[in-house]
């Protein structure tokens, strides 16, 4: 992400959004829900590994994950992708 600000608005975009897949991911036992968001908007830019590759990136993937929180589950990551 561009910037810590982004990296969270990001998330909460995701939250607003998904609501109802959140609720139905908790409802269903598994441990993780991952989930891939076009934003259809330059949110950062991916650096490619070992290149000197790099371009912007619409596309965020969302990690939840189960946890004995009041929620029930928080974010294992967030990260730009391809």
């Amino acid at each position: 992400f561009e910037n810590y600000d982004n990296a969270q608005q990001t998330q909460k975009d995701f939250l607003n959004h998904h609501q109802i897949e959140i609720e139905q991911w908790l409802r269903s036992g598994n441990h993780r829900l991952v989930k891939d968001i076009d934003f259809e908007k330059p949110v950062g830019i991916v650096v490619e590994r070992d290149t000197s590759d790099f371009f912007s990136a619409t596309t965020a993937r969302i990690v939840l994950v189960r946890d004995g929180s009041v929620q029930g589950w928080h974010f294992l990551k967030s990260f730009l992708v391809a």
